[in-house]
């Protein structure tokens, strides 16, 4: 998928998650009613090969990739991919560390809060997927080759540029906060799933919402320094930001519980992006950051305002349509 990425190819990575989640759930269905949950586990083995490795491997073979057995661990090239991801692998970042500080903090909180979090999570990484991981995959390969020529200032609009457009995901999460119930019943209301578990999760769900367009940017930030080959600084950033935030995921979560940590999460994420676009910003002498915040700023209060119609909106209707309210399965 690298290679593909590198040749500007996007078609085919975008199918790996399609394909994975299908194989999952063709399995599921015709394996669970012999093997149970084991049924699904063989979907994520066939689904991880087929969309991230066989598929892919059709698609690189098509921008003129060839494999030749060659095992020399003093090759230059491998010496100088393990010094660019070691850091990656060892370093922290909210992303990865968020779903252990969950249960970590979760654990101390009464049954059923990881789970209600966890459900929550998924949802706000559907944003986050959109806009952060999304837009970064497709930005890294443009930011990589200025970055090889020695344009930095060309980087610099790229990044400001995508940012102030991941910005956009904020009146997006203000939506999901206002439809958070909805959402919940549409998609896990079934089952055990039952009517006060959504009313747990979608209570969480707006703290998460906070924090998506935090998760985002520090996507997209991240991958700035990667263009650079500066991954030691990210990871050690990141790595110092996680454990920063430990007091205040603690003191959150004795004051609110699991909205605690949902919040706490959200608040440490958006502090760690802006601080280190904020880095960023002094290492390249990026000019063009004021128009970052200045677009950060006109959005919030219209996102406000969109926020505030849309709560008085699902009020009325929750008032005027309670015979008929959405019901799930």
């Amino acid at each position: 998928m690298a290679v593909q990425f590198a040749h500007e190819k996007f078609f085919i990575p975008a199918l790996a998650p399609l394909i994975y989640n299908f194989t999952i759930i063709l399995c599921g269905l015709f394996l669970a009613p012999a093997l149970g949950m084991e049924g699904f586990a063989w979907g994520v083995l066939a689904g991880a090969f087929l969309g991230n490795f066989a598929v892919q491997l059709l698609g690189t073979k098509k921008i003129g990739l060839r494999y030749s057995l060659a095992l020399d661990f003093r090759h230059p090239d491998l010496i100088r991919y393990i010094r660019l991801t070691l850091p990656l692998m060892l370093g922290l970042t909210m992303t990865f560390s968020t779903e252990i500080l969950l249960k970590f903090f979760g654990s101390w909180l009464s049954e059923g809060s990881i789970a209600a979090m966890n459900y929550a999570l998924r949802i706000m990484f559907i944003l986050v997927g959109l806009f952060g991981q999304a837009v970064g995959v497709a930005s890294y390969p443009f930011m990589a080759k200025l970055a090889g020529q020695g344009k930095l200032s060309e980087l610099n609009h790229i990044l400001n540029s995508t940012l102030k457009y991941i910005f956009l995901v904020i009146p997006f999460s203000i939506f999901f906060m206002a439809i958070s119930r909805e959402i919940i019943v549409l998609l896990f209301q079934r089952g055990r799933f039952d009517a006060q578990a959504t009313l747990v999760t979608a209570a969480i769900l707006p703290f998460f919402m906070m924090g998506a367009f935090g998760f985002s940017a520090q996507t997209l930030v991240s991958r700035g320094y990667y263009a650079l080959q500066n991954t030691l600084f990210p990871a050690l950033f990141s790595s110092l930001c996680v454990v920063l935030s430990f007091p205040l995921i603690y003191f959150l979560m004795r004051a609110m519980g699991p909205r605690g940590i949902a919040l706490g999460l959200s608040l440490s994420v958006v502090l760690q992006a802006f601080a280190l676009y904020e880095c960023w910003n002094r290492k390249s002498g990026n000019t063009g950051k004021k128009e970052v915040y200045l677009f950060f700023l006109k959005i919030i209060p219209v996102s406000f305002l969109m926020g505030l119609l849309l709560f008085l909106s699902a009020f009325a209707c929750a008032r005027s349509l309670t015979p008929w309210r959405f019901k799930g399965p």
